[in-house]
């Protein structure tokens, strides 16, 4: 008698339309049923009667001698499966419905059922903490429910909390498994947290461990320049611009890039660059702005270009169902409804990050362009030349800071600055800016 059949025997269900035939009429499973639904071949089918089945376990009208019989082969079962589970439902994607949650989230804390919680609360913030303690140390979900964590901490300004969750939860299981590529994230991840603590040395060195060959190098040596620009390591600015006008950020979305390229170039008072950068950034993001407001439109939204963990489970959930419904004798039409609801949902969460992430480079890069021509008035007024700037070699932090609220522009220049007049100042502007040619 296999896995299957084990489990099943203790199933009592009303089951839909689908299994004529295969339920006798006291509502026992028959063996024509144990034949069709396995723990591999049909992974949700096998899901949804484990979580009814122990629903129906703990129900109070339930008789005591089936009750006892039920939980005793659902332990059997859940021994059996412990060591893979983990696996089985990244592996298989498995949908849990709302209902299915809330059984699942009353079920004691064995240790199966602790990977079935994992995996239920990887949406669910800082509810997942208590379960995150509980998970082995090489558990598979483990790396995935401590990012949740960490970031739902992030979120409510807890740095030192969202680090000590990757310090104590996602660090051990990547070295276990020698995990290079979560290495790689993990730097990433953790050089977001130094940076958004302010602690800009720590940022700029984890950054820095992310490897060449790792899929987030590019992002890390984005990032990278910002922690350089905050710590006024000048020497090293320039030389790390040159990296971002590399062929490789060509079809990436990458807003930032020339944002932060403008920043520099303005710091430098490179102002030839400095236009360079405001047409780029225009002509890049101008694309982007087009296929994102495009695809948030759509009735059919566009996979994403470089899709996340959740779309990429959602849209395998998607293909699962579909391919099992073939082959299983339940009916599981409301779990593939269920699924193409939560693709679309992740795909539309996805477009929009994006919306977010290219408005905020814009209303930055506003900033950016307000400065440039503040520093031209100033020019044009023969005022920003002074024999201390010049004796010192300048300084980055303006002289009149904006007073702004968020999302807020001013604009204090209403004047056209001219080709001729815009070289002249260009002259002029040079004995206050750093230089590294």
């Amino acid at each position: 008698m296999n896995l299957a059949h084990l489990f099943l025997i203790a199933v009592t269900l009303t089951v839909a339309s689908r299994t004529d035939g295969f339920v006798s009429p006291k509502g026992f499973v028959t063996p024509k049923l144990l034949d069709k639904i396995t723990f591999q071949s049909t992974p949700q089918s096998f899901f949804n009667l484990w979580v009814r089945n122990y629903s129906s376990a703990i129900q109070p009208k339930t008789h005591t001698e089936t009750q006892a019989e039920t939980l005793t082969q659902t332990q059997i079962i859940e021994n059996k499966i412990e060591r893979e589970l983990d696996s089985w439902l990244l592996r298989n994607s498995i949908l849990v419905s709302p209902d299915q949650e809330k059984i699942i989230e009353r079920m004691p804390d064995r240790p199966v059922l602790i990977s079935l919680k994992a995996w239920v609360y990887l949406r669910h913030g800082l509810n997942g903490e208590e379960v995150l303690k509980k998970l082995p140390a090489n558990n598979k979900l483990k790396p995935l429910l401590a990012d949740t964590v960490a970031m739902a901490h992030a979120k409510r300004g807890e740095i030192n909390a969202a680090l000590q969750t990757y310090q104590n939860h996602l660090k051990p299981f990547l070295e276990i498994n020698h995990d290079a590529v979560g290495l790689s994230q993990f730097y990433l991840k953790v050089a977001r947290l130094y940076y958004q603590a302010g602690q800009f040395d720590l940022a700029q060195s984890f950054y820095e461990r992310v490897p060449t060959g790792a899929t987030q190098y590019l992002k890390a040596r984005e990032e990278r320049i910002w922690t350089l620009l905050k710590r006024n390591d000048l020497s090293h600015l320039r030389g790390e611009l040159k990296t971002l006008t590399s062929p490789l950020f060509d079809g990436h979305f990458a807003p930032e890039i020339y944002l932060v390229r403008a920043v520099a170039n303005l710091l430098f008072c490179f102002y030839e660059d400095l236009e360079t950068d405001f047409h780029n950034f225009t002509v890049s993001n101008n694309r982007w702005a087009v296929l994102i407001d495009s695809a948030l439109r759509a009735s059919i939204p566009p996979f994403p270009f470089e899709p996340d963990l959740f779309t990429k489970l959602a849209q395998k959930a998607v293909e699962k169902l579909n391919e099992e419904q073939k082959k299983s004798p339940l009916d599981l039409s409301k779990e593939i409804s269920l699924a193409q609801t939560q693709l679309r949902k992740e795909i539309l969460r996805q477009w929009r990050n994006q919306k977010i992430i290219l408005g905020e480079a814009i209303r930055k890069m506003r900033f950016v362009k307000l400065e440039y021509m503040s520093q031209m008035k100033q020019l044009s007024l023969k005022k920003s030349i002074k024999p201390d700037l010049v004796a010192s070699g300048g300084t980055i932090v303006p002289s009149r800071p904006f007073q702004l609220k968020k999302d807020q522009i001013i604009f204090p220049l209403e004047e056209q600055i001219w080709a001729d007049e815009y070289f002249k100042m260009h002259a002029a502007a040079q004995a206050i800016c750093r230089t590294t040619r």
